[in-house]
C-alpha cells in the first residue's frame, strides 16, 4: 500500500522543523530534573512549549530533538516510547550534522533559536 505522505528526507525534516519553530515554538531555558535535557508540551495545533536545560546539552540539538517529536508525532504514534525516542535521537543527530555542514543553515538556526529565547 502506497504512503499518503511523501517520504521523510533530511531536507523535508529540516523544513518542517523550521516551520514548527517559526510558527508555534516557544523556547524556555530552565533547570530540569536530573537526566532530562529537554521536553516539549502541546495540545492539538496550539503552541509548542519547549523547555531546555542548557547545562546538559546544546541548545540547537535539544531544540531539534523536541521539534522532531512534534513534527513526527503522527509518524511515531505506532512506536512505544523507547523506540520513538531512539528514532528521534538518531534523526536529531543526522539533522544536526546536516545543519553544521552549512554556514548559512547554522547561522539561521542560531539566530532563530536565540530570537525565541528572549
Amino acid at each position: 500500500m502506497a504512503s499518503v505522505h511523501p517520504a521523510w528526507s533530511l531536507e523535508r525534516l529540516e523544513n518542517a522543523c523550521r516551520k514548527e519553530l517559526l510558527s508555534r515554538a516557544r523556547l524556555k531555558l530552565t533547570e530540569l530534573p536530573m537526566g532530562k535535557v529537554a521536553d516539549v508540551e502541546w495540545v492539538g495545533d496550539g503552541p509548542r512549549k519547549i523547555r531546555m536545560d542548557h547545562h546538559n546539552d546544546g541548545l540547537r540539538p535539544a531544540t531539534l530533538h523536541e521539534l522532531l517529536h512534534s513534527v513526527l508525532d503522527d509518524s511515531l504514534s505506532g512506536f512505544d516510547e523507547l523506540c520513538s525516542e531512539e528514532i528521534v535521537r538518531s534523526l536529531e543527530g543526522l539533522l544536526d550534522q546536516r545543519i553544521c555542514k552549512s554556514r548559512r543553515r547554522l547561522a539561521w538556526w542560531r539566530r532563530e533559536i536565540e530570537a525565541r529565547l528572549k
